[in-house]
Parts: structure tokens; C-alpha cells; sequence
């Protein structure tokens, strides 16, 4: 998320600002995936960086992938999948809505090492656009809530609420203790 020069600027801000910086600069909040696609059913394959759960958050929201289908600008919850707790490598079947369209959220505070998708053979899987009205996007800066701390998964933080509800792609650089309001 964030260049080195930053990085570095939070080391006047003490440890914690430094440790966390360190731990969370890479993690995948505020990332989804909206994709379309031909196949009835979508493999992962993740190894993500930590294998156990984050102090006081629910396993789904830091290290889980939060499914929904998209059925013209509505979002579906469908399931959310994570590691069990002591394991960073796992695998998930998804069953696809039949129009094809889904919309997943990635972890809040855990880094994506390597994602593997497989889909049916001969089976293919593009972009799924937002809207040409909304294509600009809205940055949220902030602390740990901004990052998603208190959500119950992860495409329950208010960030990306408000991509749902606007039907709008969103850019989250928030990483708990380190919002400074840095350039």
C-alpha cells in the first residue's frame, strides 16, 4: 500500500506505528474481486501469510474471502470462507449464481502470498466492470475501523458498504495506528 519513504516516516511515530506498518502495509484490505464468468463452480487455491487468527477479530474478516452475487447493481451475500485456525494454505469450492456475476472481498488483515483460481475446462473468466457513471473511484484513509477491524467479515467494513451500496470501486490505504495523514 504504501512506498518505503512512508514506511520509514512511521518510525517517528513509535514502535507500534512501526510494527504494524510493517505487518498490515501488504494486506489485501479493501480488495475485491468482481469477476464474470461461464463456469458453474470457481476452485481457489490461497496461501496467505499468517496462519493464525488477529488479536480480538473474527477469522472471516481478517483472512477471509467474502462471496457475493451481483444481480444488475444489487450485491447477494452467498458464503465467506477462510483458513481453520494454525493453517495459511486451504482451498475452497464456490458454487457461481447462474448469471455468472460475482463480487468477492479478500481478506482485511492478512497478505494474499498466492491465489490460484481454476474454473471448468474450457471455461473463461473477465473483468466485471463497473459502471461507466461510476468508474472513478473513492479513497478511504484512515485508522484500524477504516482497515476493517470491527467488521464481522470482510465485505462488511464501512468501506466497502459504501462500494456496495454505490455500486462504485473504492481504494482502501488504511492500516491500523498509521494513519498520520502522510502525503
Amino acid at each position: 500500500k504504501y512506498p518505503q519513504d512512508v514506511q520509514k516516516e512511521m518510525e517517528r511515530y513509535g514502535e507500534l506505528a512501526v510494527h504494524e506498518m510493517a505487518n498490515l502495509n501488504s494486506s489485501a484490505c479493501g480488495t475485491r474481486l468482481r469477476i464474470s464468468t461461464d463456469s458453474k463452480v470457481l476452485v481457489f487455491k490461497v496461501q496467505l501469510k499468517r496462519k493464525w487468527e488477529y488479536q480480538k477479530m473474527t477469522n472471516w474478516n481478517a483472512s477471509g474471502f467474502d462471496v457475493y452475487a451481483m444481480v444488475n447493481d444489487q450485491y447477494y451475500h452467498r458464503t465467506v470462507f477462510a483458513p481453520s485456525s494454525g493453517y495459511n494454505i486451504f482451498s475452497e469450492v464456490v458454487q457461481v449464481p447462474e448469471n455468472g456475476k460475482l463480487c468477492i472481498f479478500l481478506p482485511n488483515y492478512n497478505t494474499i502470498e498466492k491465489m490460484l483460481i481454476g474454473t471448468e475446462k474450457g471455461s473463461e473468466i473477465t473483468n466485471l466492470d463497473y459502471p461507466k457513471e461510476n468508474s472513478l473511484p473513492i479513497i478511504f484513509y484512515g485508522n484500524s475501523v477504516t482497515q476493517g477491524a470491527a467488521a464481522s467479515r470482510s465485505g462488511n467494513t464501512f468501506p466497502n458498504a459504501v462500494s456496495k451500496k454505490l455500486n462504485r470501486d473504492s481504494i482502501n490505504i488504511s492500516c491500523s495506528s498509521c494513519c498520520r495523514g502522510t502525503l
